[in-house]
């Protein structure tokens, strides 16, 4: 077994941090959990002395080694890469993959999109996430590069500029096969990781969809699906609230077990803020979604 040695210096900004914070921040492309193994392990030296105490804090100027072992490099590492589908100086859109969050959040600082781009590129830049993309939820995926592009593309997807599509396979026969769901949508106060209908202090969301393929011996409909709102969850609350929630999504009552959704954000259309050039991004239709009797289908679809 191989060990790569990481060298880190404490600046003045790390006054009193937790080690394990500290590395978790630092080493992206280790999540803490691992990080507080390797400190436990004996793999962690601060200023020459190894420490096995997660909480031990850090002042600056503080030298730290680190040893990691290949094998945890390489189980972190069978993920990558993410796909890049278009960048500029101000853009870059990916490919998410379903499963995955956007952004870090307080109890997983590198494992989601941001970090594992970070870690893709090298280094750590400024990447802002400028519309929302639930974490089992996969396809295109806008990140800005320069706070100046965020505002900007803030105010695009807030003025209803940007065309979104999705496509969905769904429980049961769509009837229509095409249509409009509309509605006013809220957080659930009794479940606040659900979105629920609410007319008096809701949000209207649109949904536009069409049936493009029925599956008779499985139940299921294929969608291609629109959506000039951009609210927390709509099509999955839609879907369901028609009695075809999304295959795979317990939280709305889908019967069919999966690991992911099958819901895929498959191009988005916009006018570059800068360039003023008209742009569309498509990402790749997923396995489970037949190209056989769908892909003319999706492309006329608007």
């Amino acid at each position: 077994m191989t060990v790569k040695k990481r060298s880190i210096t404490c600046s003045k900004t790390c006054n009193n941090e937790r080690l394990d914070m500290f590395l978790a921040r630092k080493i992206e492309f280790l999540s803490r959990s691992k990080i507080r193994k390797l400190i436990v392990d004996g793999g962690v030296y601060v200023n020459d002395r190894r420490v096995r105490i997660n909480s031990r804090t850090l002042r600056p100027g503080d030298r730290i080694l680190v040893y990691i072992p290949d094998e945890i490099r390489e189980n972190r590492q069978l993920s990558l890469p993410i796909d890049v589908l278009f960048e500029d100086e101000y853009l870059m859109v990916v490919n998410k993959p379903g499963g995955i969050s956007t952004s870090p959040s307080r109890y997983n600082v590198t494992d989601c999109i941001i970090g594992r781009l970070h870690e893709q590129l090298g280094e750590k830049k400024y990447l802002e996430p400028v519309h929302r993309l639930d974490k089992l939820t996969s396809g295109v995926l806008i990140l800005s590069k320069k706070l100046s592009m965020t505002k900007s593309m803030f105010d695009l997807f807030k003025r209803r500029r940007v065309g979104k599509k999705y496509i969905a396979v769904v429980e049961g026969k769509m009837n229509p096969e095409s249509g409009e769901i509309s509605s006013y949508l809220n957080r659930s106060k009794r479940n606040p990781a659900k979105m629920i209908q609410d007319n008096q202090s809701g949000k209207l969301a649109t949904t536009r969809y069409r049936t493009c393929h029925y599956d008779s011996e499985q139940n299921l409909s294929y969608l291609i699906i629109h959506i000039p709102t951009g609210r927390t969850h709509q099509i999955r609350v839609h879907l369901a609230g028609s009695g075809h929630p999304v295959a795979g999504d317990s939280l709305y009552g889908s019967h069919i077990s999966k690991k992911t959704l099958l819901l895929h954000a498959l191009s988005v259309t916009f006018t570059h803020p800068l360039t003023k050039k008209r742009i569309r991004i498509d990402a790749n239709s997923p396995f489970w979604f037949p190209k056989l009797s769908g892909e003319k289908k999706i492309n006329d679809f608007s």
